[in-house]
């Protein structure tokens, strides 16, 4: 378990007294966004990474069995929707259910504007508690380039434009939460629970709704990027990466023992990072393997994401209230902003 993991763990214990164990599991998170530039394989970062990039701040997301009525009865027709509004809860669905790279990408622009408004909502409540924290200055822009999934959900048309394969988040996630003292902790947890209830409740009753929906949704995609459609384009990925150079050890790392498909490409580019002492030769291996991945990793990503759009339609459809709910809830958001 990573630091991150640890605090959250812990900060769910201690709100288990006034809310009840059942109603806040922790988050579990990979730890990728918490790896040092040269620490960990900082190349792998799924959605539960960057969906820790808009609660690093917070330190605690509250997820449970909440009820999914929206805020205000019926949802409204079309008419009623601004498209700032249209475009925010449409955004808010591709980062809580991504199912292609780019509906991933899309996502972030949802967690951008949700961590600016938590940020500016429990920021006072917080420093007031003796925690103070740094404002959420990231440029959406920056946020969105810095915040890649390419393990998991490549956005390959991006890596293309970038020319990049996996831009470090170091510098956008913060390092707040991780450095608070040990015996601060639970201390700092309760000051978080009672400024989200507080000051952030329309963030927290979205978590609520939302965060126990994606974790069954990230289920599902995890098992159609290990079902057998996709390992079977596991040794055109392999031939691929050994034919432009990757080591057959690193190459056929990948969808074996439970692995992600393009781990062995991830690890490759980690020793590579490793291997560099200079930020020009990073950038260099960079602009070298990008295409090197698009190229190998292309016919698997669209099987995977045709299987997961297919899966996607599915599950809206099983979870349409639910999802009613989400987007109503982020439709109340940008009233939230001023």
């Amino acid at each position: 378990m990573s630091s991150l993991e640890s605090l959250i763990h812990s900060a769910a214990e201690a709100a288990a007294a006034e809310i009840g164990p059942a109603d806040i599991p922790p988050l579990r998170l990979t730890g990728a966004d918490t790896a040092t530039p040269r620490s960990r394989h900082w190349w792998l970062t799924p959605l539960a990474a960057a969906a820790s990039v808009a609660a690093v701040l917070a330190g605690l997301i509250f997820v449970g069995h909440a009820p999914v009525t929206g805020h205000g009865g019926a949802w409204p027709g079309s008419a009623a929707l601004s498209r700032a509004q249209a475009r925010l809860a449409k955004q808010a669905l591709d980062s809580y259910f991504p199912a292609t790279g780019a509906q991933y990408t899309a996502g972030l622009a949802f967690l951008w504007t949700r961590q600016k408004i938590l940020t500016r909502d429990i920021g006072p409540c917080l420093a007031t508690a003796g925690f103070q924290q740094p404002p959420f200055s990231v440029p959406k822009r920056k946020f969105i380039l810095h915040s890649a999934a390419s393990s998991q959900f490549p956005d390959l048309a991006q890596r293309l434009r970038t020319g990049v394969i996996a831009p470090r988040s170091g510098d956008i996630t913060g390092d707040y939460a991780r450095a608070i003292p040990k015996a601060q902790r639970g201390s700092y947890a309760s000051a978080v629970r009672r400024c989200l209830i507080r000051d952030a409740r329309p963030i927290w009753r979205l978590d609520k709704v939302a965060a126990p929906l994606a974790a069954i949704w990230l289920k599902k995609v995890g098992a159609i990027q290990s079902s057998p459609p996709v390992l079977t384009m596991r040794p055109g990925v392999v031939n691929c990466l050994e034919a432009a150079g990757v080591p057959a050890r690193y190459a056929k790392q990948g969808g074996v023992g439970g692995r992600p498909l393009f781990a062995g490409f991830f690890a490759w580019m980690s020793r590579l990072d490793h291997a560099s002492s200079a930020p020009g030769q990073i950038a260099h291996d960079q602009r070298i393997w990008t295409p090197v991945f698009v190229t190998c990793a292309r016919p698997a990503v669209a099987t995977m994401e045709r299987l997961q759009l297919t899966e996607r339609s599915a599950f809206f459809r099983q979870h349409a209230r639910q999802i009613r709910a989400i987007r109503r809830l982020v439709i109340d958001l940008p009233r939230h902003q001023t």
